[in-house]
């Protein structure tokens, strides 16, 4: 095993308990030969690391059947993890559990820490950890690694692969850098299908749609929905095939097409606050007030606590406002909730978030006069100018 491995791992756990090199090497070893193995500039002999590994109380498995068990099941963990296939990860997932104490105790605790935030998905990776064996890591390993830390460009210097244009890619859809966005997901695209990675080819077509939907190309946007769909029936994704309908129905709720996303929003599941809150705003459009407070009702029971659904719940709260106060635009209560949660939107969400509550931002100044703050908004969001009658 590499010698810089060996004594990264014996640092990082006497450091762990807060051992000194004295206490730690004490009847084994010098001070001097213990540092420079933990420094990886000596290579300890395997008696002396059992020693070592013991009076640490960290167990070490390095059978042949435990390495030839683990290095299957972990390369079967990357092969999941840079196809996109999230069922196999999962599964993947509940057999490294089951044996994590095993193969993590061993010369594979590397592949296991870095793969278990994706492949055990409620797990956070131990950056510490990770940082310690950042020296000897191989490509794929760093890869995912930067990845975890949302690297995604420098990821891509390690790894020429689909997985990182993806996660690029959909890290400049999130920040709103929609061109950018696109150049590596239609890169990440061209690669997955090279590599008949289907799910990332799905990931991307999706993401695509929802670029191009942000900038109001709705033309393009139903083009790459359209191979989304396609693929995500291949692939018998329900899922996926759920959130392209709702994008589809909110891109017409945003074109004034109320009736028409009102036929989508209310086929589609009612376990979703985005869905339940654009089903309110639809219904309250075409006048629908009982059906629009009903669909509330159904969101704010399903709401949680954490700060996104705080979010959410002030979007549901404005769509009660209007619908029980038709004087809203005289309440300066109203003003003030709405221009909160607009700054808090753009703050926090993906920027499609803010720009859904644009037309209502405007409403709001028009009313109170002030034009100059409506240019201001039209120039911070030029893509709206052509749905605004301003």
């Amino acid at each position: 095993m590499n010698a810089y491995f060996i004594g990264a791992y014996i640092h990082y756990q006497r450091m762990a308990k807060n051992w000194t090199l004295e206490g730690l090497c004490k009847g084994l070893c010098a001070v001097s030969y213990l540092s420079r193995i933990e420094q990886g500039k000596a290579e300890a002999a395997p008696e002396l690391q059992r020693q070592l590994l013991a009076r640490l109380d960290c167990p070490w498995h390095d059978e042949p059947d435990t390495l030839l068990q683990g290095s299957a099941l972990l390369d079967a963990g990357y092969e999941a993890v840079f196809a996109g296939d999230e069922k196999a990860q999962i599964a993947l997932g509940e057999k490294l559990q089951e044996s994590w104490e095993l193969f993590a105790n061993s010369p594979l605790l590397l592949d296991c820490n870095v793969l278990r935030p994706w492949l055990l998905q409620d797990a956070l990776p131990d950056n510490g950890f990770l940082k310690t064996f950042a020296p000897v890591m191989d490509a794929r390993q760093k890869c995912l690694w930067l990845l975890l830390q949302h690297k995604e460009e420098e990821a891509l210097a390690f790894l020429d692969c689909p997985l990182c244009y993806l996660s690029a890619g959909n890290a400049a859809c999130f920040r709103g850098n929609y061109p950018v966005a696109i150049h590596y997901l239609q890169q990440g695209y061209h690669k997955a299908a090279e590599e008949g990675f289907v799910h990332l080819m799905l990931s991307c077509k999706t993401i695509l749609g929802n670029c191009y939907l942000n900038l109001h190309e709705f033309t393009l946007c139903q083009l790459h929905y359209k191979v989304a769909e396609r693929l995500a029936a291949i692939l018998k994704d329900e899922a996926t095939a759920l959130t392209l309908r709702y994008n589809l129905a909110a891109t017409a709720l945003e074109t004034g097409q109320d009736q028409e996303a009102y036929d989508v929003l209310r086929t589609l599941p009612k376990d979703s606050v985005t869905t339940l809150h654009k089903l309110a705003v639809a219904c309250e459009k075409l006048g629908r007030k009982e059906e629009a407070l009903e669909a509330l009702a159904q969101a704010e029971h399903i709401l949680g606590s954490n700060a996104v659904d705080r979010l959410f719940q002030q979007m549901c709260q404005l769509v009660r406002y209007r619908l029980e106060c038709p004087g809203y635009l005289q309440e300066n209560d109203y003003g003030e909730r709405l221009t909160r949660l607009f700054r808090d939107l753009q703050e926090t969400l993906p920027s499609g978030y803010a720009e859904f509550h644009l037309t209502w931002m405007l409403e709001w100044l028009r009313a109170r006069r002030q034009y100059k703050q409506v240019s201001e908004l039209l120039l911070e969001f030029p893509k709206y100018s052509r749905l605004s009658d301003a």
